[in-house]
């Protein structure tokens, strides 16, 4: 009967990530930054596309979906993000334009 000894002999250890394979984050309005330039080109994303694309860990773009998207649970698109209402193109660019009109207004009446 074989000893239980050489059975763990024989498993093949996984050695730890060293810090050279370890994915650094970067900061998080470039991060956002990227991905409204991503999100121009295609409007709907796996988050394993992304990760490939950003070269960004897992984790810390969930985070960031998680403000920024909304996940597609059904229909067509399951399974990837898209960007929320308020962030699309079209929308952008209004709401910089009423940003803008508020401050010049407000410059306006002092």
């Amino acid at each position: 009967m074989p000893s239980t000894a050489n059975t763990k002999d024989k498993k093949k250890l996984v050695p730890p990530k060293s810090y050279e394979t370890k994915k650094t984050r970067r900061d998080r309005t470039e991060m956002e930054n990227i991905l409204f330039k991503l999100f121009e080109r295609q409007p709907n994303w796996s988050l394993k596309q992304l990760m490939q694309a950003t070269d960004q860990p897992e984790q810390f773009l969930k985070e960031i979906l998680n403000d920024l998207c909304v996940y597609n649970k059904r229909g067509p698109n399951q399974g990837t993000h898209e960007l929320k209402i308020e962030y699309k193109k079209s929308s952008r660019t209004t709401m910089l334009l009423d940003v803008r009109t508020r401050a010049r207004t407000s410059i306006d009446l002092l």
